[in-house]
């Protein structure tokens, strides 16, 4: 109905001409029911073939006839059915602190309902812009918790006593608009390893806070009192789990703030006018010897062959650090109240922390912006093809890698950097990310995870 190309006008024709017929002939009614479907299945097919045989490439091949002709081929792809699905849960909000310019964000379920979240906020008193992504799973009720109360946890840590937060974005909610940013570069006299330790404080003492309130239910079951409401969603929330990166911009510096295997990577231009991908954090898994060698150091040598079972701990948890996940830390007594299966070999709890590895970088004039995503995105993308994607779609050479305004002043497609990095996880091509989209809920899981991204472009 709005494509007005060669095959679906032909393919309209010959099902008008058909009609016309069937009025006058209604014996015919059914028979020619079924030729016309066939014609146009026969018509639609033909074309789905020749599509698939044209080499892939970063955009669709089916281009609308009406496309303005100045716009690049390189966003022709932002004019297709599944570009625009991904744009419904993409957005741009300005950055509301002096060292960032803006921030995109774009996220896209697998899990049904997607376990995903993410919060981005500013606290005037720090001076601090914050971005965090939570990757929950087993379920989404950790990371919904978190979303609410990381940043302030975060905040009031940094800043004893101090409540002085503004939500930018979440999944829940959205932007928000209205809100005090960020008026100038705020020194708060704390060294990065006093914030460093600071953020490791917030990350425990949040997450012990979550545990602790979920055991003191689990012992009031063990006594024999009854399951509330109340004492089943603490209790849920705590079996369920989350990995939680957080990034925050305060005094100069960019703090990477990492429990589990979600990860921030800075896009950076070198003197020579080349891009290079730095890793602000690593994963916390079984690929990561550090972590390897951690895990198996905090346990008896009688377990070095089942704490780490075909890379998971103890054969089933594949983050080597999370929030939640207490049938990983509590005592195995407490545990058997509340969960209908032990893990095996649950000998000498805890088995994953919370605590963060936490980096600093002073940001620099050659830090353009960073990609802070959940590992549904990762698994899919490098490091540096991520960057390379932003700085190919989204950087113009001409100012010197400011973000490209051709798209929203001549207003004819709509895009954003955390779009753009999503359309290419999911195959580049109209076809292939189609298909991805398309997937039945019921087994989308066994081919992609949940994705959530946030670009944030810095003014430095």
């Amino acid at each position: 109905r709005n494509c007005y190309c060669a095959t679906c006008c032909s393919s309209l024709n010959i099902r008008m001409v058909l009609l016309r017929v069937l009025r006058r002939n209604r014996h015919l009614t059914l028979l020619g029911t079924a030729c016309a479907g066939a014609v146009v299945s026969i018509l639609l097919l033909n074309r789905y073939l020749s599509r698939r045989d044209k080499p892939s490439s970063g955009t669709s091949s089916h281009q609308h006839p009406h496309a303005p002709q100045s716009i690049p081929q390189l966003y022709l792809h932002q004019l297709t059915t599944p570009y625009q699905r991904l744009m419904k849960n993409s957005f741009s909000v300005e950055g509301g602190h002096p060292l960032v310019d803006h921030f995109d964000v774009s996220f896209l379920g697998s899990n049904s309902p997607i376990e995903d979240r993410f919060v981005a906020g500013v606290s005037p008193a720090l001076g601090a812009a914050l971005f965090s992504v939570i990757d929950g799973h087993k379920s989404f009720q950790l990371a919904e918790y978190l979303q609410k109360e990381l940043l302030q946890s975060v905040v009031s840590t940094l800043s004893p006593g101090s409540d002085d937060l503004s939500v930018l974005a979440d999944m829940t909610s959205g932007v928000r608009d209205g809100l005090e940013g960020v008026g100038r570069v705020v020194s708060t006299g704390l060294d990065p390893a006093t914030v460093e330790a600071r953020l490791k404080k917030a990350f425990t003492a949040l997450d012990n806070s979550v545990s602790s309130a979920a055991l003191e239910d689990a012992k009031k079951i063990r006594r024999g009192q009854s399951l509330s409401p109340e004492m089943r969603e603490r209790i849920v929330r705590a079996l369920t789990g989350a990995c939680v990166v957080l990034a925050m911009v305060q005094d100069g510096h960019l703090y990477v703030s990492n429990t589990g295997d979600c990860r921030v990577v800075l896009g950076t231009r070198m003197p020579n006018g080349s891009w290079e991908a730095k890793a602000l954090s690593m994963d916390q898994n079984a690929e990561n010897p550090s972590e390897m060698k951690r895990v198996l150091s905090e346990h008896p040598p009688n377990e070095k062959r089942t704490v780490v079972i075909e890379n998971r701990i103890l054969g089933n948890l594949m983050p080597f650090r999370s929030f939640g996940d207490v049938d990983f830390k509590w005592d195995a007594q407490y545990l058997k109240g509340v969960v209908q299966f032990m893990p095996s070999n649950y000998l000498t709890p805890p088995y994953v922390t919370a605590e963060p590895v936490v980096t600093s970088h002073p940001l620099q004039k050659g830090d353009h912006f960073m990609i802070v995503a959940s590992d549904g995105f990762w698994e899919r993308v490098g490091n540096e093809e991520a960057v390379n994607v932003v700085v190919s779609q989204c950087m113009s050479p001409a100012n010197d890698g400011s973000r490209l305004q051709f798209l929203k002043k001549e207003r004819k497609v709509v895009g954003c950097a955390s779009a753009e990095l999503l359309w290419h996880a999911l195959g580049g091509t109209e076809q292939k990310v189609s298909d991805l989209m398309n997937v039945a809920p019921s087994v989308s899981r066994m081919y992609r995870d949940d994705i959530t991204i946030i670009v944030v472009f810095f003014s430095v």
